[in-house]
């Protein structure tokens, strides 16, 4: 490992929060993310970047700020998206470890807005806030609110936008170490994308979740980029491929049977199940709709599975569970008789917006989709 380190800061006290950037190549988007957070005029925060082995490496990228707040570490290994975003997390000295990919960034005004909500809630251990878009507006819409440890927190935090960046963890509570070595011998490879999943679990479950109606950061979609995404596969497949995410739901199960307390682990399983199986069957679908998402990954259409489904996702729980699945087993064939009711739904309302007609053609469009939604609410409240 090679690694460059920016200067302590000169008070000599440790920082409140650490803006944590994983990165690997994509210089310009580094330095723009860099930028907006060193803005920021107080000492109270550090500015991370961990380089998970760019072809172009960001050390000139990071020197340019000649700033005592900004550290700098570059790894000559590249372990992926998950390592990358750990070995960030165990670099920062402050309380809260705050995420974000190089697309996105934070401002002044959206440390401020962190910061006191640090200082009004000691017993969080995730705080996260509404995002804005890059040409303004909000794109993510949160309450205020707080969801109090174990069930309630681990409930709610399905609800929240799944993301890895935005959300700043209470470092003191998590042990990312522990996380480190369980990826590092269960996730061979680096295209799990699930870490930021599991910080989100721990958190819940060993404090509060705190979320804020106040934009905190700005979220770039990728499907809007106009790159080459860092975490590409090279034949083709989408990352977020159907096979993969059942690979993902392996691991993601096998690791919530592990280190999530007894007490909330049928709620877990059942919302992780439920979780994944959306996002390997109607959700895998529309992102291969998106003509940006399909440009951004480099995905052949062709490539990987179509779809999977649900009774895929009950055979691998059930093979994995045996024999404690049984008490849990009704709930999950319900979830998944319900994703494949609602995943069609809400499919069809997509591609309503998708397609863009005139005249009295729209009007039938945006009527069509208007009943599925009416169907949507209605059978939700069913099934």
């Amino acid at each position: 490992m090679n690694s460059a380190d920016a200067t302590e800061h000169s008070h000599g006290s440790l920082p409140c929060l650490s803006i944590c950037i994983p990165g690997y190549g994509q210089q310009q988007l580094v330095r723009d993310c860099i930028a907006h957070a060193l803005a920021y005029p107080g000492n109270e925060i550090e500015v991370i970047v961990c380089d998970d082995g760019s072809p172009e490496s960001l050390q000139s990228v990071v020197e340019a700020f000649a700033d005592s707040r900004l550290r700098y570490f570059r790894y000559d290994e590249n372990v992926g998206h998950d390592l990358n975003i750990l070995r960030c997390l165990a670099h920062a000295r402050g309380e809260f470890g705050f995420l974000l990919r190089s697309r996105d960034w934070i401002d002044s005004n959206g440390i401020e807005t962190l910061m006191r909500a640090v200082k009004a809630h000691p017993d969080a251990t995730y705080i996260t806030g509404s995002a804005a878009a890059p040409e303004g507006g909000i794109r993510v819409a949160y309450a205020n609110h707080v969801y109090g440890r174990g069930a309630e927190a681990l409930g709610n935090s399905w609800k929240l936008l799944c993301h890895p960046s935005g959300g700043a963890y209470n470092l003191q509570r998590i042990d990312v170490e522990r996380l480190r070595q369980y990826l590092v011998l269960k996730a061979p490879g680096n295209r799990a994308f699930v870490v930021h999943i599991m910080l989100r679990l721990l958190a819940a479950q060993e404090g509060e979740i705190v979320t804020l109606r106040d934009p905190v950061w700005v979220y770039a979609r990728t499907n809007e980029a106009n790159d080459l995404a860092a975490n590409r596969i090279a034949d083709g497949r989408s990352p977020y491929a159907p096979e993969l995410w059942q690979k993902r739901y392996e691991l993601l199960l096998r690791w919530v049977t592990q280190s999530i307390n007894s007490r909330y682990l049928t709620e877990v399983i059942v919302d992780l199940f439920g979780f994944c199986l959306e996002q390997a069957t109607w959700a895998s679908r529309l992102s291969a709709r998106d003509a940006g998402f399909r440009a951004h990954y480099g995905v052949t259409a062709a490539r990987g599975r179509h779809s999977s489904t649900e009774e895929e996702f009950l055979q691998i729980t059930a093979r994995m569970l045996d024999p404690e699945i049984g008490p849990m087993w009704d709930t999950l064939v319900r979830s998944a008789r319900r994703n494949r009711l609602l995943g069609r739904l809400r499919y069809g309302i997509a591609v309503c917006k998708q397609i863009s007609y005139g005249g009295a053609r729209a009007l039938r469009v945006e009527g069509m989709a208007h009943r599925l939604n009416e169907g949507l609410r209605a059978l939700a409240s069913r099934v």
